[in-house]
């Protein structure tokens, strides 16, 4: 199963139903994969040039450059990464991927025009690049958020500056924690807002993103919200837990809506079992 799934700004509706259902098995879990079909109802989802990390974090990635062409078999571009290396998180910066190293502090700069260089960011403040990776609507800002090596591990956030040459890494106050594995817990409202999953609830950062707006609790049964998705205009979240499956009591959608605060209330929708 592919590590992570990144998509591009450039977007094609997504028609056939199928294919939302099989992003949603790529990305990870059942519950993810009715998070997306449920986006797609609503008319949210859609599809774009996608990166993708190979199985079991292999030090190597996929490219479709046009996935919507060429079906059953898009034409694919694959980029071997330094030895090693296990890709995990994935984002698009403009026409260029960031992909995080699972097991190094680190994120590699490709840009598939020109894969002969792959220029290495080094994450300072980050003893692994585990957790999820996501880029802002600006191009600008990109949030990489995960956990410490060994026990008991700690959550590490930090957000990258690409306005800067070099690009600049500065620390995210608030001991924000994404559990390792978890490559989709961070999305960007229109506003430019972040709404990052993590171990405590459900935090909003506010551009530069090195401070915490606020946090919307989550019920302790689910413990750890894992995948959290915002409708294309902002104004309903979805969130679910990548191991929810494990419990009936906690396997479902947590949805709330706009505007959001300290104080706002989850409701349940039924995934499937």
């Amino acid at each position: 199963m592919p590590s992570s799934t990144g998509f591009a700004q450039t977007a094609l509706d997504i028609h056939a139903g199928a294919s939302i259902m099989r992003i949603g098995q790529l990305s990870a879990t059942l519950a993810m994969a009715a998070l997306l079909a449920t986006s797609c109802a609503l008319g949210q989802v859609q599809t774009e040039p996608l990166a993708l990390a190979t199985i079991d974090d292999g030090n190597a990635a996929v490219y479709l450059a046009n996935p919507g062409a060429g079906l059953p078999n898009p034409t694919q571009e694959v980029y071997s990464l330094p030895p090693g290396t296990r890709p995990h998180g994935v984002a698009f910066l403009g026409q260029q991927v960031l992909y995080q190293d699972f097991v190094n502090p680190r994120i590699f700069r490709i840009n598939p025009q020109a894969p002969g260089t792959v220029p290495i960011i080094t994450l300072t403040g980050r003893t692994r690049g585990n957790g999820s990776l996501a880029v802002d609507p600006s191009q600008r800002y990109a949030l990489s958020i995960g956990e410490s090596l060994g026990a008991p591990s700690v959550g590490e956030a930090v957000v990258v500056d690409f306005g800067l040459t070099p690009p600049r890494v500065d620390p995210v106050a608030g001991g924000l924690r994404v559990l390792s594995f978890v490559s989709s817990a961070i999305d960007f409202a229109p506003d430019g807002r972040a709404f990052v999953c993590h171990t405590d609830g459900i935090s909003v950062l506010s551009p530069p993103y090195r401070t915490i707006d606020f946090t919307m609790a989550f019920p302790p049964v689910v413990q750890s919200p894992s995948v959290c998705r915002l409708s294309r205009d902002g104004s309903r979240l979805f969130v679910t837990r990548v191991l929810s499956e494990t419990s009936p009591s906690v396997n479902g959608i947590r949805t709330t809506e706009a505007p959001y605060s300290a104080d706002s209330v989850f409701t349940v929708l039924p995934a499937p079992s």
